[in-house]
């Protein structure tokens, strides 16, 4: 029982509702005391004597006080609680702003370096070399790269740079305007990013320890004079933040002048 009380004591949500219970019990005991006034102080044939009334009055009074009290001291409590609520988030806030600049500081950092990794290489080449150091800056466990052309008079999304691809037996390296997430960017130009990868995704991320399913999938269109002319996906077992896409995608951008 005493280490029962302790802990509600030590909880201030638990003490907060215990207080506001004794409120509220408070206020039916006042109401009460001052419904059945009026017959305490009345006898039969006449009024109640000098200390019998100071006592009733004095019983009420307290009664009431009591209750105010334990009003004040609720509000105290709910106060306290918001404060520290409040203070909470604004902990909580500042971390994830200090991780967002962090992120983006380093990624600052990591554009030079994707910058100088292409900057010997043309055509093909450099999209590997390009999709090589991306995916290794989101720590991405697989990537693709794929240029849209002309093939017999429609587009298609041609897979030209793989990243710890492995493909299925039958798996066609070409997707038509429309045809799942690839074709749905070349149509819509609109970057894509699942966090719940949908029903029957199959792609395994595979190395020597063994395999596993995705968590994250990042597409995105790659623009020249507002026409898509490639695709990147990344697939990834951590989310990939706002600020990280957005870097991705002036990254791999860069590698259209290199066609």
């Amino acid at each position: 029982m005493i280490e029962r009380v302790q802990s509600i004591l030590k909880d201030p949500r638990k003490l907060s509702l215990l207080v506001a219970v004794l409120f509220c019990l408070g206020i039916l005991i006042s109401a009460y005391f001052l419904f059945t006034l009026p017959s305490e102080l009345k006898l039969q044939g006449g009024l109640t004597d000098a200390m019998r009334t100071t006592s009733i009055f004095a019983t009420t009074f307290s009664v009431v006080v009591v209750t105010f009290l334990i009003g004040v001291l609720a509000i105290n409590q709910a106060m306290r609680i918001k404060r520290e609520i409040i203070v909470f988030k604004e902990r909580e806030n500042t971390a994830a702003q200090e991780q967002a600049t962090k992120e983006e500081q380093a990624l600052t950092i990591d554009m030079q370096a994707f910058k100088n990794a292409i900057k010997n290489e043309k055509g093909l080449k450099a999209w590997q070399e390009g999709l090589n150091t991306l995916c290794n800056l989101l720590q991405a466990g697989q990537g693709a790269l794929y240029q849209v052309r002309q093939k017999e008079g429609s587009k298609v999304a041609a897979l030209a740079a793989g990243f710890a691809l492995i493909k299925n037996e039958g798996e066609s390296d070409e997707f038509t305007a429309g045809e799942g997430l690839i074709g749905q960017l070349m149509v819509s130009g609109k970057s894509i990013y699942l966090d719940e990868l949908p029903e029957g995704y199959q792609r395994q991320i595979t190395s020597g320890l063994g395999m596993a399913a995705p968590k994250f999938i990042f597409i995105t269109a790659l623009k020249k004079d507002n026409e898509v002319k490639a695709i990147l996906e990344v697939a990834t077992f951590a989310p990939i933040g706002e600020t990280s896409r957005k870097q991705a995608e002036e990254m791999a951008s860069l590698l259209l002048e290199k066609i």
